[in-house]
């Protein structure tokens, strides 16, 4: 798989822009599209075909991105844990912390965040020999960078992601501190369970508030 990855990469290179970017979209459309936020934007891109909109700079992008992802292969029993990287299981078994991926599983969406502390770490096991597609942080973020002008709807899409995410998340956080702290100095009485539970709901709200500012590069800020 990685071989023929390969060759069609050499091959490519030979073709011309427009067309290079028609069958890098046709050979990975498929994976991209497992993507939570790459489903997104090609629903987006399938609304505008419908109206009869342009939609040549959204195909751009999704181009790009196809031409970003690259190819990697694992040995049965070979561990790896990189994060802000996105997976998608080309071929083979994966143990995912407690779950196991077969063919079209896709993990690390939450790459997108730039705040590390949000991210959950998902150490990939192979169960068996596997081939996955993959997309640093940093390379996608160059595509939303370039695409800023003519295609800025794809950053709008991946930022509503990384609130929604950040949010949650931070919320999580802020909930599971909060019942650490009342397990260490436990309230006696309603009327101190009512002011902490008060204090606790604020320091929430500004605890997900906070984590929602700190998603995204200045290139995807509003």
């Amino acid at each position: 798989h990685q071989a023929e990855h390969q060759t069609r990469q050499k091959l490519l290179e030979n073709l011309s822009p427009q067309l290079h970017a028609e069958v890098c979209t046709a050979l990975n459309l498929p994976w991209i599209e497992k993507v939570y936020f790459f489903k997104q934007f090609m629903s987006l891109i399938e609304a505008l075909e419908t109206g009869g909109a342009h939609s040549a700079p959204f195909r751009a992008c999704i181009a790009d991105v196809s031409r970003e992802l690259q190819t990697a292969a694992f040995a049965q029993k070979e561990i790896f844990d990189n994060v802000q990287v996105l997976y998608i299981l080309s071929k083979g078994l994966v143990a995912l912390n407690s779950r196991v991926g077969h063919n079209g599983a896709v993990w690390g969406e939450d790459f997108v965040l730039s705040d590390t502390s949000l991210i959950r770490p998902v150490a990939g096991f192979a169960l068996t020999y596997i081939e996955v597609f993959f997309l640093t942080r940093e390379a996608f973020m160059g595509v939303i960078e370039r695409r800023r002008i003519t295609c800025p709807q794809l950053g709008q899409v991946v930022r509503r992601y990384c609130v929604r995410v950040a949010v949650t998340r931070g919320v999580i956080a802020e909930a599971r501190r909060r019942l650490q702290q009342q397990r260490a100095f436990p309230v006696v009485g309603k009327r101190g369970q009512g002011s902490q539970q008060t204090q606790g709901s604020s320091s929430s709200a500004a605890s997900a508030a906070s984590a929602a500012q700190q998603l995204l590069p200045g290139s995807l800020e509003e």
